[in-house]
């Protein structure tokens, strides 16, 4: 045990990347073995790592210092408002460049109207089995505090990044997926911005990870909610929220300069 508790000191992140990849990646291909279709239990593998190698690794003293951030809701009312709201309206602007550029979408009140009745309910439920809990905890709960404590914060998230993402790649393969069948380029430029906009909210909060939680659960949520309003005939408008949310993230990179390119963190 005392080996393996260096092993897992010693090198964090391959150790989390073994075992967040194994149980996903495994667990994905058993469902589609059994049953043809995956299911939500596979996207629990990074929190899951990062709980199980930090209990290893640290002890509960270690848990308690992974899981604390969860209950750190006192930040600011503007972030608040990005995690909940904001977001949401990047989208709508992607969605609006998309529209004025020739795309096909269509909006129907009446779905539109039922998709917001039921929207609450769908936060609820995206929240604990829809990807924020199941992979928060190991994204900006572990891997991001393990990378801040020794490389600037635009590296940090560019390493993130590639983690997170390269997580997802099966998903583009595997029905009942909801990346199954798209192009992935889109969704590569999507998570390259997000990877800097979820530091700067993780960073503005001192390290909450209720607002990167919030933060995921708003943009699933309103994926949700646009699958529902959006007939199946309709242009995807994916890669036009990937641009509107790649410009933001570089305003955000101008404004912060110094603290991305130079600065580690104070908070990991």
């Amino acid at each position: 045990m005392n080996k393996l508790r260096s092993l897992i000191n010693e090198h964090p992140l391959i150790s989390f990347v073994i075992v967040a990849y194994g149980f996903s990646w495994g667990l994905w291909w058993l469902m589609i073995s059994l049953t043809g279709h995956i299911n939500w239990l596979g996207s629990f593998g990074p929190s899951l790592a990062a709980i199980l190698l930090t209990v290893i690794g640290k002890g509960r003293a270690g848990l308690k210092t992974l899981l604390n951030p969860i209950k750190h809701w006192r930040f600011g009312p503007g972030w608040y408002f990005f995690v909940l709201i904001g977001c949401v309206l990047l989208f709508l602007l992607g969605l609006w460049g998309f529209i004025l550029f020739g795309g096909i979408f269509y909006l129907s009140g009446d779905k539109i109207l039922n998709q917001l009745v039921q929207t609450p309910i769908f936060y609820l439920i995206i929240l604990i089995i829809g990807g924020p809990l199941g992979e928060e905890i190991g994204w900006r709960g572990f891997v991001l505090p393990q990378l801040l404590k020794s490389k600037n914060v635009l590296i940090s998230s560019a390493i993130l990044f590639v983690v997170w993402f390269a997580w997802h790649l099966p998903l583009f393969w595997l029905p009942g997926a909801s990346q199954y069948g798209s192009p992935i380029v889109p969704y590569l430029i999507f998570f390259a911005a997000w990877s800097i906009l979820f530091t700067w909210v993780y960073l503005g909060t001192s390290g909450s990870l209720l607002s990167a939680l919030l933060l995921h659960t708003s943009i699933n949520t309103y994926s949700n909610f646009m699958s529902g309003v959006d007939p199946a005939h309709a242009d995807n408008p994916l890669l036009a929220y990937g641009i509107a949310s790649a410009l933001f993230a570089i305003v955000v990179l101008f404004t912060y300069h110094q603290r991305f390119m130079i600065q580690k963190s104070n908070v990991a």
